[in-house]
């Protein structure tokens, strides 16, 4: 999947979408269904994943760092290029019906 997105996602739309997740995430403002999302994205990758997900996540995990760090006000400025917003890109996600991984 992450090869996919990385091939795909030329507007970074997918980082823009980490950063404003993550932000909510910090304020604690999330949907139970955005609380899933932010899980899948997040999650720890498995030892035998972290070299070959390492380049293709790295975007992904600095996004994620800047909506920690700096918050939802400066994920439009790290990613000008993606013109959605929050409430659009969660819906396209939604399409997706991503649903909790079985423990």
């Amino acid at each position: 999947m992450w090869t996919l997105i990385a091939h795909t996602d030329r507007y970074g739309c997918v980082a823009k979408f980490t950063c404003l997740l993550e932000a909510k995430h910090q304020a604690n403002q999330m949907t139970s269904q955005e609380a899933i999302v932010h899980r899948y994205i997040t999650r720890r990758p498995e030892d035998a994943e972290v070299v070959p997900m390492s380049i293709l996540k790295a975007p992904y995990y600095f996004a994620a760092f800047v909506g920690n760090r700096f918050g939802r006000d400066m994920c439009a400025k790290f990613f000008p290029d993606c013109r959605h917003d929050f409430g659009q890109m969660l819906t396209f996600v939604n399409q997706f019906d991503i649903v909790p991984a079985q423990a």
